[in-house]
Parts: C-alpha cells; structure tokens; sequence
C-alpha cells in the first residue's frame, strides 16, 4: 500500500504516514514544536504567502526588541508625505509611516528611505527598518506610545523568507 504525505504530498509506504505526514515532514515539524528552529530553518527557510503573514508571524514569535541600532521588520501603512502633505526636501528622500513589529503587534513611526531611489515602496510592503534613536517629544505628538517617538531608516525591502540568519533581505534602498 501506498500513502500520500499531506505537507510535502510524496508517495510513500502506508505504514510510513503518521498523522498524514512522511517521517522527514514529522522530523522538520517535531523539530519546530520543540523550539529547534534554527536547525529547522538552516536546512530550507520559512517561505511566507503574504507581507502581513510575515509581519504577524514576526511580532508572535520572534525577538522584536527595540534599541538604538535594532533592524526590525515593519508594513509600510501609507506614503506620509501624500498622507499628511509634507513637501519634499531637496534631498528627495521618501516618507513613509510604517508599523514596526513588536510583541503587542506593533507601532507606528516615520521613517525615511536610506537615501533617493528608483524602488517605489507602497502600501503593504514588507520592509527592514533601523532604529537609529529616540525621540520622547515627538512619540508624544503622535500618540500615547513613547515608541512612536523612535526614528529610524527604511534600508531594504524583505523577501517573504526567514532563515537561521534571519530575514532574506530583497532591495536595498
């Protein structure tokens, strides 16, 4: 007799399937239920189907601490300099208001790209963000969290992929 695994769907010997999967598929799956992650992940990455599963995913799950120099996944939410009618500088670098993960789902700050490009960032893409430093006064004018008071650069647009090492970088900006 023959069984399909339902995750990877190989053909394999009936008496191989146990709960539906093949023994490498019930392997990565044991190896992730009991934290192994890092083995898991070095031997293929987490492939995600959407920006916002991955942002979910990383404020769940992963160490999104915030200090001076942290490289934190974020969404872009909006062009800041549409949304809120704010000239361009002379450097023409663009503006966006982005949510930063977080353990609690995230935070909203203003972040500039690291310097003029051609990538186009748009509403929902999934991006790394720097903390560069704090700025209490002005996480007071945007609201209640202190955090939005953090500044900080957009450096690059990520790939739906997190690895061992972390976040597959795709474009930098």
């Amino acid at each position: 007799m023959i069984g399909k695994c339902d995750k990877c769907e190989n053909f394999v010997g009936f008496f191989n399937i146990k709960k539906g999967l093949c023994k490498q598929c019930r392997e990565d799956s044991n190896a992730l239920l009991l934290g192994n992650i890092n083995n898991f992940l070095s031997k293929q990455p987490f492939i995600f189907k959407s920006n916002q599963g991955a942002f979910e995913y990383a404020c769940k799950y992963m160490d999104c601490s915030l200090h001076k120099n942290s490289m934190l996944p974020a969404i872009v939410l909006a062009d800041a300099r549409k949304k809120y009618r704010i000239d361009k500088p002379k450097e023409k670098k663009d503006l966006f208001l982005i949510k930063v993960a977080s353990d609690d789902g995230g935070f909203e700050v203003f972040a500039e790209t690291f310097s003029n490009t051609d990538i186009k960032l748009k509403s929902g893409d999934f991006v790394g963000w720097q903390a560069a430093g704090l700025i209490p006064d002005l996480g007071k004018k945007l609201g209640n969290d202190v955090r939005c008071g953090w500044v900080g650069i957009i450096t690059t647009t990520l790939k739906l992929e997190l690895t061992d090492k972390g976040w597959n970088g795709d474009k930098a900006l």
